[in-house]
């Protein structure tokens, strides 16, 4: 099966024109089958959050949940939790409700770009995946080096044997902090495809923030997503099931392209919330 969606449902404006009393996850429940939820990378979710998300989506709706900031290395300064152990026994609580309902896709783990491949970086990889023991977890690495030469096909033979679902990319080649599209599944179950546009100019960090407004603001056009048909095709004789979220939000074009491959695949969600008008018809 291949379910796709996007990044976050408050950013994709062109979904809620029109919007009756549904919340927005509601509406965007009506148009796609996953969605990645972000707030969760910010700040571990109070349960009444997740309850709140299961209770506005249906039965068969799933969460990609990207991984609290401190789990990943990202955090700088001040941290809520006494220990680590504290961290990550709060953010598997939080987990409950959607693994309750059968919601929870996976949680997504996503290293910084300065998370180079060394040894300690690979013992917190380790430690990260007992901590989340049980727990179906993919893995994105944003630095070249897990990738690089021989190191391929050691990171992919690592994420073999520690169970890691591989969170493959599509995003632009700017060095070092970008890295390659690798398509092999290292999960027999599940694979993550993650669109984050090819903008090569704005992807890196010029030293004052504005790369925040911009990194993401890409659309993709018809060929490259007719490649990307081939590629998928090619994942699927790999693993059971593929994820894609489309995370090119700057400029607003995320959920136009998911649409877009969603019809190309020829694709017909069943079980999705009723819908008051197609506003992509």
């Amino acid at each position: 099966m291949i379910y796709i969606g996007l990044a976050g449902w408050g950013d994709h404006d062109d979904l809620y024109i029109g919007m009756s009393k549904q919340s927005k996850l509601e509406v965007y429940a009506g148009h796609f089958p996953i969605v990645e939820i972000d707030a969760s990378f910010y700040a571990v979710q109070p349960l009444k959050n997740m309850e709140k998300w299961v209770r506005e989506t249906p039965s068969t709706f799933q969460f990609i949940v990207k991984a609290y900031q401190g789990m990943t290395g990202h955090q700088r300064g001040f941290t809520p939790f006494e220990t680590k152990e504290e961290m990550f026994e709060a953010f598997r609580e939080s987990l409950k409700p959607l693994i309750k309902k059968g919601k929870l896709a996976m949680v997504l783990c996503q290293f910084p770009p300065w998370f180079d491949c060394k040894k300690e970086h690979v013992q917190w990889i380790r430690y990260v995946r007992e901590q989340l023991d049980g727990l179906p977890v993919s893995l994105e690495f944003r630095h070249r080096s897990w990738f690089e030469g021989p190191m391929k096909e050691k990171t992919l033979q690592f994420m073999k044997e520690e169970e890691w679902i591989h969170s493959i990319c599509d995003e632009p080649q700017a060095g070092v902090r970008s890295i390659p599209t690798v398509l092999e599944a290292t999960h027999v179950e599940k694979t993550l495809i993650r669109f984050h546009g090819r903008n090569i100019h704005g992807w890196n960090d010029p030293g004052d923030g504005s790369w925040r407004d911009v990194r993401y603001l890409y659309q993709y056009n018809e060929a490259e997503l007719l490649e990307w048909q081939k590629n998928i095709n090619q994942l699927k004789a790999q693993s059971k099931d593929i994820y894609i979220i489309f995370n090119n939000n700057s400029g607003g074009d995320a959920a136009n392209n998911a649409k877009q491959l969603i019809e190309l695949l020829e694709i017909q969600y069943q079980g999705l919330a009723p819908r008051q008008l197609d506003l992509f018809s």
